[in-house]
């Protein structure tokens, strides 16, 4: 698609100029590709050739062929080459205009799960870069420009290798996977990639994912007798990167989030408006790499102001989080039971475990078992929340307080505070900061992928848990005993099946209060699960507009001399939304 399209812009570019000689010229001279599918190329190079002859006529065509003229140029293994374009010597000291690419996505397999191909990859970029440690036709060859890729992610390890092909003005265009951009581990790729381009745009897509990205099936195909799905689309979050290779120094990058609308849900089109543009000096994303690459995805800089004051603020108190045990697929030794209680995400909700919980054998082989090192961490009181948020929890965290032998699988996270080196011992207080509304803004905003695409991906990470900027508490102070208090009486009130909904918002009040946050600050808490949670999807009313009208022409008079009046109108649209 990438080159049919290079294609027909190219000729529509230049219509007046190209007869059907200079056509061919083009996909001959001007126009390349790599894939490592043999069928790949052969539909890329039949789609090229019907681009080529459209637009022709019969006439002219038979013309042609009556004169022996080669209308349909060879471009297999001349333009378009079949190989591995990350550790393949491809266009070896060529360099283009323009690189447009969607690069192979994911983390190269594991020895034992890999074919050959997988493991010359995985070998090459586990070399790091070592000066003659690979032979390639007899001659010592290396690959330094993989030392920052991390875990072994090929997208990773094509942003970097692309160099190889770029001048000072070519222009680079490539869809990769979002999460190579927001994981902790590709810090070092993130940087390496800053020092090597200049970003001009980033769109990261996530919202889109949905929509316009979605793996689907449009096809069928035999192969070698077999019959498979054609497939179109991501299986997992894409960004777009727009970058060349001029000076960065105080260069504006454009960060660009749509989310999903109506708008661009019916037209299939990626649509944004104003504020979806964040702009960012290169440098300053650079040096703000855990923070902005994150919070711009959801966010904005106040967003960003917000949670940097309140994490460079935060106390001594340190989070330790840690998720629960795997089982193995043997079966667990029925002769001798050692039966614990066992808690799942099902039984509980926030602030209170609603279900009787069942017994497990523990008596087994396990496949993970963070206990067998740290056995006193799953004892004695401690919260417990789910990995992955559910809608139900409205951008929340679901935690729970528990205490004795209770344990959990890996998708139930144990977290535990320390203070002086010494874990904590009464969590009500505790309990309710987590689960207010500021910790779980944080928290979203802050994730590498909670809130980064689609629902199924959303897990929380032990370590942006840890960095959860608590607040000191001064067991004095009348706002942690009235914390306290308040715990207690919606863990009753659950219990009893009784609304705790004004019981919460006065947790989220006092939070607030105590993380000294400001009062545009608290607002703008408000803001975000008034639009993210509370009218989501919603559809915007005259009513809605009116007051909206209003409230603006109320504020402004302030300001504007007499006689000058500020008037307003609105117009809803069915396809276009309300402006």
């Amino acid at each position: 698609d990438f080159l049919v399209e290079a294609f027909k812009d190219v000729v529509k570019a230049r219509q007046a100029e190209y007869n059907y000689e200079k056509k061919v010229n083009i996909l001959e001279k001007q126009l390349f590709g790599i894939d490592v599918d043999k069928q790949a190329l052969q539909i890329a190079t039949f789609s090229l050739y019907l681009a080529l002859l459209e637009g022709e006529t019969a006439e002219n065509i038979r013309e042609k062929i009556r004169n022996a003229y080669p209308i349909l140029p060879s471009l297999i293994n001349h333009t378009l080459i079949q190989g591995n374009s990350l550790i393949d010597d491809i266009y070896h000291g060529v360099t283009f205009d323009c690189v447009v690419a969607n690069p192979p996505w994911g983390s190269v397999p594991t020895e034992e799960e890999g074919d050959e191909e997988d493991k010359r990859e995985r070998k090459v970029i586990a070399e790091k870069g070592k000066i003659g440690s690979l032979k390639k036709n007899d001659e010592i060859t290396s690959f330094p420009a993989y030392k920052n890729v991390s875990d072994y992610q090929r997208s990773q390890a094509f942003l970097l290798k692309i160099t190889t092909w770029c001048h000072q003005e070519t222009l680079c265009a490539l869809i990769a996977n979002n999460s190579i951009f927001l994981n902790e581990n590709a810090e070092d790729f993130r940087k390496e990639l800053l020092h090597q381009y200049r970003v001009i745009y980033f769109y990261e897509l996530s919202h889109l994912n949905k929509i316009l990205f979605r793996k689907r099936v449009i096809g069928k195909i035999k192969i070698n007798g077999e019959t498979e799905n054609i497939e179109i689309g991501a299986t997992e979050p894409c960004a777009i990167i727009i970058l060349d290779k001029k000076d960065v120094c105080s260069h504006i990058i454009q960060y660009i989030s749509p989310k999903l609308t109506q708008f661009s849900e019916t037209f299939e089109l990626i649509h944004y408006t104003q504020k979806d543009i964040k702009t960012v000096r290169q440098e300053d994303l650079e040096k703000e790499d855990y923070w902005l690459w994150r919070i711009f995805a959801n966010g904005c800089w106040a967003d960003y102001q917000l949670i940097k004051r309140k994490y460079i603020e935060k106390s001594a108190l340190e989070i330790e989080c840690t998720s629960g045990f795997q089982p193995s697929k043997s079966q667990p030794n029925e002769e001798t039971v050692i039966e614990r209680e066992l808690i799942t995400p099902s039984d509980f909700e926030r602030f209170f475990i609603k279900k009787t919980l069942q017994f497990f054998n523990w008596n087994r082989i396990f496949r993970r078992n963070p206990e067998v090192k740290n056995p006193d961490f799953f004892k004695g009181k401690r919260i417990l929340v789910p990995m992955r948020p559910l809608k139900s929890d409205a951008l929340r965290l679901r935690g729970v307080r528990v205490e004795g032998d209770i344990t959990h699988k890996h998708n139930v996270l144990s977290i535990k505070i320390k203070k002086n080196n010494i874990f904590i011992e009464d969590y009500a207080s505790y309990l309710a900061i987590l689960n207010s509304s500021f910790f779980g803004y944080y928290l979203y905003h802050i994730s590498s992928q909670w809130g980064k695409g689609e629902k199924k991906r959303d897990a929380l990470r032990n370590g942006d848990i840890e960095k959860l900027p608590l607040p000191e508490i001064n067991p004095s102070d009348d706002r942690i005993q009235t914390l306290t208090t308040l715990v207690e009486q919606i863990e009753t009130h659950k219990k009893e099946g009784k609304d705790t909904q004004s019981l919460e918002h006065h947790i989220d009040e006092l939070v607030f209060d105590l993380c000294d946050l400001l009062e545009f600050e608290k607002e703008m808490i408000r803001e975000f699960y008034q639009v993210n949670v509370e009218r989501e999807g919603d559809i915007v009313t005259p009513d809605d507009l009116q007051i909206y009208v209003d409230k603006f022409r109320n504020v402004l008079s302030f300001i504007l001399a007499d006689p000058l009046v500020l008037n307003a109108s609105y117009r809803i649209s069915s396809n276009l939304g309300a402006y």
